[in-house]
């Protein structure tokens, strides 16, 4: 009994402390920030920094009878399942490039009736953006893969994913 009355507290402070607190981070203008986001380094020759986050877009009508898009940034770690009815999904990716190296960015989406491996872009410039649509099936609940690379010199320096989603409802 002595140990279960020793044990319960610490097993307790371990499920806690574990728990990843999730934030409401707002730019001054009111817009959220995308929260979680992922981002890598390359400590390495090319000095480059990647930011990424995965967005699921549901809809809403406004007072004026506008359909407005609600984002909602997703975790990578999981299989998400997208919810009711979803309006889109994507993958936003912002590359740091200081030196200004040459690198191209690529990536492949896989389900069981689809499969798809797309070049993104070329480039050299010190900051650019990319925005990538998921495919979303509304007919089934087939789960799709999505993996992204940054390549310099047909080497990855940065992967993206993977990130599994499926359809819910």
């Amino acid at each position: 009994m002595k140990m279960i009355k020793l044990l319960l507290p610490i097993m307790l402070l371990t499920v806690v402390s574990c728990a990843s607190p999730r934030f409401d981070i707002r730019l001054e203008s009111g817009r959220p920030l995308a929260n979680p986001n992922y981002v890598l380094k390359d400590t390495g020759d090319t000095a480059m920094m990647i930011t990424f986050w995965f967005t699921e877009y549901s809809s809403v009508t406004d007072l004026d009878g506008k359909k407005v898009f609600i984002p909602q940034t997703l975790e990578m770690n999981e299989v998400h399942t997208l919810g009711k009815n979803p309006q889109k999904l994507s993958v936003t990716l912002e590359v740091w490039n200081p030196k200004l190296i040459k690198y191209d960015v690529s990536y492949d989406i896989k389900s069981e009736d689809y499969q798809s491996h797309d070049l993104a872009g070329i480039s050299d410039l010190i900051y650019r953006s990319y925005i990538f649509d998921l495919p979303i099936n509304k007919e089934t609940n087939q789960s799709c893969l999505f993996q992204g690379v940054v390549n310099v010199d047909g080497i990855p320096v940065f992967m993206m994913g993977p990130f599994r989603y499926r359809k819910g409802g």
